[in-house]
């Protein structure tokens, strides 16, 4: 997680670098993360690596002198709405450089914001193209998860499994997965029996990205 963060923040500054002309002694970037409940402990993860790498940067020379802060702003539950005032809060302080969001509800209530305000932003654990491909503003080191999905699909036919049944939900990650189990399955010659996406408010899940 470390090594991703640090990837994450080297590509947020060296994209800063072509953009900020100010004289400040400190960077100041934002982080959007859930931190508490449901998801808060891939958050929490995100929130340690980060302020590992910055330690190590700062430790290390800082940015051309100017020392690197972050302001974190929590997502709870992967709320998109309270993702959009996190991300509101930042831009009021005039922060255009985030890291965030954690998972996708949140990432894809934001990014037509972030792209309008021109902000830069890289996810570290978003797992679908929606957010990355949004605008050119948009970075996403997380692979999308569909293409791992279409092959479990072709798997499980290749398996025995002819005849499956498929249960996922409606929440923006989740869907998109179990839509594509079902293609690669059914496009290996399976067929699928039953195909359910329950309302995310019917089940919780602290693995989806």
């Amino acid at each position: 997680m470390k090594t991703t963060i640090t990837m994450t923040l080297c590509i947020l500054l060296l994209m800063a670098a072509c953009t900020t002309t100010n004289n400040d002694e400190t960077i100041k970037i934002g982080g959007i993360l859930i931190l508490t409940g449901t998801g808060s402990q891939t958050g929490t993860m995100e929130l340690k690596g980060t302020n590992l790498a910055i330690e190590e940067i700062n430790s290390e020379g800082e940015i051309n002198g100017e020392k690197l802060e972050i302001v974190y702003e929590d997502n709870p539950d992967d709320e998109p709405k309270t993702a959009v005032t996190a991300l509101q809060k930042l831009l009021a302080q005039d922060i255009k450089i985030i890291l965030g969001a954690t998972w996708t509800p949140s990432a894809k209530a934001i990014a037509p914001i972030a792209c309008q305000e021109k902000t830069l932003m890289v996810s570290p654990s978003v797992g679908v193209a929606d957010f990355n491909e949004e605008c050119d503003y948009l970075f996403n080191l997380w692979p999308h998860d569909d293409v791992l999905s279409r092959k479990i699909g072709k798997h499980l036919y290749d398996q025995g499994y002819k005849n499956i049944a498929i249960l996922g939900s409606n929440q923006a990650w989740e869907e998109v997965q179990a839509n594509a189990v079902k293609e690669g399955y059914e496009l290996a010659g399976g067929k699928v029996k039953t195909f359910i996406l329950a309302d995310q408010d019917e089940k919780e899940s602290d693995q989806k990205h």
